[in-house]
């Protein structure tokens, strides 16, 4: 019950106060051959650095949670970053890597019950509507919530490269162990 109160406080400000690209499966739009790299924070993410760095300018670079830090403390930016969390606890890592490499030219892609304060570091806001959650079913009005996004960060980043047609996804930094 907290935790759907605290979604729909969040969801309720975000589409009172925020501007935000509404992320949707687009199935008319043309297929994307360029390859995804989806980076975590697992421990294999340090022998992939030099794959990721040969590979930048060819790829989609995506980071999903944590895996952000990582790529920024080894000098690579990604072209879009995830993340999942609805708890104002999120801002203990964000907030230093923004004060530390400036987020403010990556754009985000959140669930529409993320911490609103979050959206402020990033660039442009992606939201995609979390299915069978309160601010999805009362705010979403005819718009379809992004299906099977969760529930890690690692899975919303694949699931935005499909809504994107980007079919080719290689993953850096997932170790799976949990």
């Amino acid at each position: 019950f907290e935790d759907e109160c605290l979604m729909y406080e969040n969801g309720a400000s975000l589409f009172r106060n925020r501007g935000f690209y509404l992320l949707e499966d687009r199935p008319d739009q043309a297929e994307d051959d360029r390859p995804v790299f989806i980076v975590g924070s697992g421990p294999s993410i340090d022998d992939s650095l030099e794959v990721i760095r040969r590979w930048r300018d060819r790829v989609v670079l995506i980071s999903a949670g944590t895996g952000l830090g990582s790529l920024l403390e080894n000098g690579l930016r990604p072209d879009l970053h995830c993340e999942v969390e609805n708890l104002p606890i999120l801002m203990h890592g964000i907030k230093p890597l923004h004060e530390k490499f400036d987020l403010g030219d990556i754009p985000l892609v959140s669930t529409n019950t993320i911490y609103p304060p979050i959206m402020d570091m990033f660039g442009d806001s992606l939201v995609y509507l979390r299915d069978s959650v309160l601010p999805t079913r009362l705010f979403a009005e005819t718009h379809a919530p992004l299906l099977m996004a969760g529930p890690t960060v690692v899975n919303l980043a694949c699931r935005v490269a499909v809504a994107l047609r980007l079919r080719n996804i290689y993953l850096f930094g997932v170790d799976l162990g949990s």
